[in-house]
């Protein structure tokens, strides 16, 4: 003990290591196997007052098992009863103990202070148990935890805990361990010493046990032992002495003669086994083969070899080893057997009586005859396999629970008999078999199978159910009349009655004993003397009897029975007996007097029906009139004795014979008939009925019943309703029906060509299939309001066809109500307007394009005017003021803006279509190109241009000078949307015709990046004046005029745009054949106008225009003639003496059309020229007839210079091309 040592003394520090070393050696001593060093552990720490554990490495897992505690005294069962848990053998996972991973990772001690955070991750879940009652008895006691190692690997850990340690103990303790470890392993290395002597010992004795046991086998067992060489002919190396028992031969003879086996074979069996060997050693494969031998006695015998080669340990082989047996009796047996067995399955297959034997497995082993015409099923079909009985019974559970009785039955010994299961035939029939079956068993008495026997029943079944049936629709006739039988017999005056007779008379056997006169008591007593008298009589002067009688029964209850009886005598014995029926008539009597009042309600309902009622009695064919009532007379106009005994046909107008003929046979096959017809009245007159007809039966006699209805009305009716149908389904509007709740009952097909949908597609489900989203829900809230208060809805909608497009249709709602005042269903009638509202949309358009051109042609005139008196006088100013005149600036600006307005003017023209195109045929790439040049200047350097123009680009039919504006424009337009850049791309493509009669197409696309537009804005873009420029930065005609432009050329316009993401202008132009174009004349040289001197007749109302070209003239030498009216024309003309060389006239004059004045003139003056001028467009100028002329022209706001040039060349002759 090292109690008394303080803690710091240096003494006790080498007292506690000579303790240690003292429980090491112990250890050592004890080192016989784990257990014992375990032990010792134990009893060495408490003897030294020390607390010690031992935790050892579970293999293959990572947990940790206690092998050994050491604590004084009673503290550890203290413990293990405080925390429910063990502590020997006790495991915990490794990686839950800080401590102990720490020590099997570094191999080394650990010391700790305070051990109690170890115990409590060593059992977690007591560790507030132990804390709280274990911890105060021991206190805080310090430990060190030093690795234990067996054969070089760390398997385990040693604790020591004592309040003395320090740090200082360690080494000792890692020494202590050490001891340990090594007792361990010595402990360990024993036992496995131990081990092995005690297996080798074991093996050396199996093997001399197992070798005299083979030697006593081979020489006692009734075979032959052999080996044998992988030769041709198998030479024996070694026999076995039975050989000579077996074949007269020694066993040294055997292996003398190596061909002593072969030579012994029978001659018939030699080839063969010869082939099987060989065909052995090649395969590797055992030996076994049944064959005849011949003795040295010369007997022959049967040998059955079996045998298998014997290989080395490389996998070569050595040899041949093998067993013969002598089996000449099993094969005698054998054939006497199999002549049995076929002497059995003879008789058992010529039995009447289905018979089948199965092995232990269950499989079918025999099938007789009998078994296969029952079941259908042949022996090929079933032997050998269980699969029948799945067949015969498919009913899994069924077959499961037969089995499961049979089983049962067998298994208490007992014989399975009249044991009854219905089977399903290979035929589909069903069949009941009673079966009777045992188990077959061995010598030993081990089952190897069964047999079993079975009796096809199903006639007596079949008899049995119908007999029961029979019986029991006798009860139920006895019960359903209300009667049952009885039979009294007066010698002994005994009574025996049915059941129901006690029912009838509400009393029981008990009450109403079996005997004579028993039931007198229940007659009601006015009747009851009749009855006895009547009974009494029978009995004696024999006969029967038939008689009504009242009785009370004990319930209080009057019945009224019937009861007939007759006396009936045996003819050897000359016994009587009186055999009877009673039967309860109560209901039938009253409803025999309810059948006398219904007969007369009867024939008042006949009489007063409104429907004509014929009887017929149906004879040969053409049955006759029995009856009919007042509406039949009525119908027909015949009286009742008229038509009593008349044949029906003679009323029938509409039918054939032979069709009344199978009319009737079709009434008498189904019992009841509906059919129209038409029948002849009285008068002749034919006119349409509904028959209803149907067989009656009337005192056991069958009639025909004719219930008919005159129908002209209903077919007046039907034929409107047919032509009202025709109408809904060849209505080109959509009609739709409606139940109240908006689920769609009926649609036409109209509904079907304006949505895609057909009528199965939409039947049954509510009109939201067409829901577009176009109108909100209280478009919808108030349509639904409106029509389920009765009244009529009328509008607009926006729906969605099947194929995802939209439509717009104008629709009428109505509600329809039923007699009740309810509303029944909707109508709705509606019209596909989408077409109709596109052609308002463009017929609007036009509209305002009129009404824009009417403007723009009334003023052009005035404007055009007013700008040639601008542009011209500032153009005269401007040559002749000197270059460097500091007023030519300001003249200069006079005429930009002169020419600025002639633009505005002509884009106004272009837009209304007031002024005409000249087309021919453009080159739109190369036009392209040329503006592409323009442009890049005026969209800036922020826009980039790109152009993607198609080769082989066919020409196109247009103006190239109203394209180039086209193109301009919306060049104009791309570049104000992209303020801050982007792109604009000009492209061109053919378009290829879609159809045979199209024509081909150009397409030149517009696009850019732009800030693109709202569907509002391009709802306007095309109007006139309509901008979203600032106020002073557009006209508004700029997309007008692309407009106008587009669908002068014949072509169409189409624009694409989201607000953010840009927009592309589409135009299709129509395309022609490519033709050389001619050379045009040569332009105006740009230089001062020639001069002339001839005389001119200038006619012009407007006094500016009239003062300007008279300047111009009279400046280049030219002698002027004035007039402002045709009238005044005329006048000058006529007094001028002279030639006049050139008429100039604008062509509309306050009192005449220049064309017409000068074709007057002309009259005088053939050799005079003319020249027409005018500031009204195109189209009015058609109107004057001037653009089918060869009259040369010229269009205000006229250029002097130019019309100076003009002048020239008219007078001059050169050709003026013509408008």
């Amino acid at each position: 003990m090292i109690d008394h040592l303080s803690n710091s003394s240096p003494g006790r520090h080498l007292d506690f290591v000579h303790a240690l070393n003292a429980a090491a050696a112990q250890l050592q001593k004890a080192a016989h196997s784990e257990e014992e060093v375990f032990t010792t552990f134990q009893a060495e720490m408490v003897k030294l007052g020390i607390r010690g554990s031992i935790y050892l490495r579970d293999a293959g897992t990572d947990r940790m098992v206690i092998r050994a505690i050491a604590m004084p005294g009673d503290l550890l069962p203290r413990l293990e009863g405080l925390t429910g848990i063990p502590g020997l053998g006790y495991s915990f996972p490794l990686r839950q103990v800080e401590v102990f991973c720490r020590v099997l990772d570094t191999a080394g001690p650990a010391f700790v202070a305070d051990n109690r955070a170890v115990i409590a991750q060593i059992l977690p879940e007591a560790a507030t148990a132990v804390q709280d009652k274990f911890w105060p008895l021991l206190g805080t006691f310090p430990a060190v935890y030093a690795p234990l190692q067996v054969e070089a690997e760390v398997c385990g850990i040693l604790s020591v805990t004592d309040s003395r340690l320090t740090p200082a103990d360690v080494p000792a303790v890692l020494a202590f361990a050490n001891h340990l470890s090594a007792a361990i392993e010595n402990a360990r290395l024993f036992t496995s010493l131990q081990e092995e002597i005690r297996v080798r010992r074991q093996v050396e004795q199996s093997l001399r046990e197992s070798e005299a046991r083979y030697r006593a086998l081979v020489e006692n067992i009734p075979a032959i032992t052999y080996i044998a060489a992988l030769d041709e002919t198998s030479t024996t190396l070694y026999v076995s002495p039975q050989v000579e028992q077996v074949l007269g031969f020694k066993p040294e003879e055997y292996t003398k003669e190596y061909d002593v086996w072969f030579h012994q074979l029978h001659p018939d069996d030699r080839d063969r086994v010869l082939q099987e060997v060989a065909a052995s050693h090649a395969s590797g494969k055992p030996f076994r083969s049944e064959y005849r031998m011949l003795t040295r006695d010369g007997r022959t015998i049967w040998i059955r070899d079996e045998a298998v080669l014997v290989r080395d340990s490389s996998g070569q082989a050595m040899f041949l080893q093998g067993v013969m047996f002598d089996i000449t009796d099993q094969k005698v047996r054998d054939e006497e057997l199999q002549h049995l067995v076929q002497f059995r399955e003879t008789i058992i297959d010529d039995a009447n009586v289905w018979i089948d034997v199965l092995d232990a497995d269950g499989n079918v082993i025999l099938w007789n005859k009998a078994a296969e015409q029952i079941s259908g099923y042949s022996r090929e079909e079933v032997v050998g396999h269980a699969r029948i009985w799945e067949w015969l019974y498919p009913d899994t559970a069924y077959r499961q629970k037969i089995f499961a009785t049979a089983m049962d039955i067998i298994q208490r010994g007992e014989v399975v008999e009249n044991f009854e299961t219905t089977i399903l035939c290979k035929d589909g029939t069903r069949r009941v078999i009673s079966w009777h079956s045992r188990n077959l068993e061995n010598d030993t008495g081990q089952p190897i199978g069964s047999i079993a026997i079975g009796r096809d029943v199903t006639p007596q079944k079949e008899a049995e159910l119908a007999l029961q049936k029979n019986l029991n629709r006798l009860t139920q006739a006895q019960q359903i009349a209300r009667l049952g039988h009885w039979e009294y017999d007066p010698q002994t005056d005994t009574v025996v009655r049915a059941d129901i007779i006690y029912r009838l008379f509400g009393t029981t056997p008990e009450t109403m004993p079996p005997r004579g006169g028993t039931f007198y008591p229940l007659i009601h007593p006015e009747d009851r003397g009749y009855v006895e008298d009547t009974m009494a009589e029978t009995l004696r002067a024999g006969g029967s009897y038939d008689i009504v009688y009242r009785i009370i029964r004990p319930d209080g209850q009057e019945r009224v029975m019937r009861d007939r009886a007759r006396l009936e005598t045996d003819p050897q014995t000359g016994t009587r007996r009186l055999v009877g029926i009673s039967q309860d008539i109560t209901e039938w009597r009253y409803l025999q007097r309810r059948l006398y009042a219904s007969e007369h309600r009867f024939r008042t309902l006949f009489e007063k029906s409104p429907d004509a009622i014929f009887v017929l009695e149906p004879l040969r064919g053409d049955p006759v009139i029995e009856e009919v009532n007042q509406a039949a007379c009525r119908m027909t106009g015949y009286r009742r004795e008229e038509l009593v005994g008349m044949p029906f046909s003679l009323l029938s107008a509409g039918d054939t014979q032979q069709e009344r003929l199978a009319r009737f046979h079709q009434l008498h096959e189904a019992g009841a008939l509906t059919f129209e017809t038409r029948q002849r009245r009285k008068d002749g007159s034919l006119f349409p009925v509904e028959v209803r007809a149907s067989l009656i039966e009337i005192g056991g006699e069958r009639f025909i019943l004719f219930i008919e209805r005159d129908i002209t009305e209903r077919q007046k009716m039907r034929s409107l309703e047919k032509r009202l149908s025709a109408v809904v389904e060849q209505s080109g509007d959509i009609i739709m029906m409606t139940n109240p709740q908006g689920v769609i009952m009926y649609v036409n097909p109209a509904f079907e060509q304006a949505t895609g949908y057909c009528a199965d597609e939409v039947i049954g489900k509510t009109p939201r299939i067409l829901k577009s989203g176009q109108q909100n829900d209280d478009f919808y809230r108030d349509l639904w309001q409106t029509i389920t208060a009765g009244k009529v809805w009328r509008g607009q909608f926006v729906n969605r066809k099947k194929d995802g497009s939209l439509y717009t249709e104008q629709a009428t709602i109505s509600p329809i109500v039923d007699d009740a005042g309810k509303i029944a269903s909707f109508v709705a009638i509606k019209r596909d307007i989408t077409r109709e509202m596109e052609l308002e949309k463009r017929y609007l358009q036009a509209q305002k394009m009129e009404a824009v051109g009417r403007l723009t042609a009334g003023i052009a005139h005035d404007f055009n005017n007013l700008l040639t008196s601008i542009n011209g006088f500032a153009q005269l100013l401007q040559s002749q003021l000197p270059p460097d005149d500091s007023r030519q600036e300001l003249v200069t600006r006079i005429s930009r803006a002169g020419e600025r307005a002639a633009g505005l003017v002509q884009q106004l023209l272009a837009f209304s279509r007031s002024k005409e195109m000249s087309p021919r045929e453009v080159d739109l790439n190369h036009l392209v190109r040329e503006v592409a040049k323009m442009l890049r200047p005026i969209i800036g350097e922020h826009i980039q241009l790109q152009t993607r123009l198609s080769p082989n680009l066919l020409p196109v039919k247009a103006d190239s000078t109203r394209l180039h504006q086209v193109i301009l424009n919306l060049a104009v337009n791309a570049r104000d949307a992209m303020p801050n850049g982007g792109e604009l791309l000009i492209a061109t493509e053919n378009v290829p015709p879609n159809g045979s009669t199209e024509p081909p197409r150009v397409r030149l696309t517009v696009r850019d990046t732009g800030v693109g537009m709202s569907r509002e804005v391009m709802e306007h873009i095309f109007e006139p004046f309509y901008t979203t420029k600032p106020t002073g930065q557009g006209t508004g005609l700029g997309l007008a005029t692309v407009y106008g432009i587009v669908t002068q050329s014949g072509g169409e316009i189409d624009v694409e745009s989201e607000e953010g993401r840009g927009t592309t202008f589409t135009i299709y132009l129509p395309a022609v054949e490519p033709v050389p174009e001619k050379a045009g004349s040569s332009p105006l040289p740009a230089n001062q106008p020639p001069r002339g001197s001839e005389t001119v007749l200038l006619v012009e109302d407007d006094e500016g225009v009239r003062a300007l070209l008279q300047v111009a003239l009279e400046v280049y030498g030219y002698h002027l003639l004035i007039a402002g009216s045709g009238e005044e024309a005329r006048r000058v003309a006529a007094a001028h003496s002279g030639p006049i060389h050139l008429l100039v006239t604008d062509v509309v004059l306050p009192d005449t059309g220049g064309k017409q004045l000068a074709e007057t003139l002309l009259l005088d003056r053939p050799e005079m020229r003319v020249l027409l001028m005018s500031g009204y467009p195109d189209q009015e100028l058609a109107r004057h007839g001037i653009l089918q002329t060869e009259v040369p022209f010229v269009q205000k706001p006229i250029v002097p210079a130019e019309f100076l040039r003009l002048i020239r060349r008219i007078l001059d002759n050169q050709q003026e091309p013509a408008r």
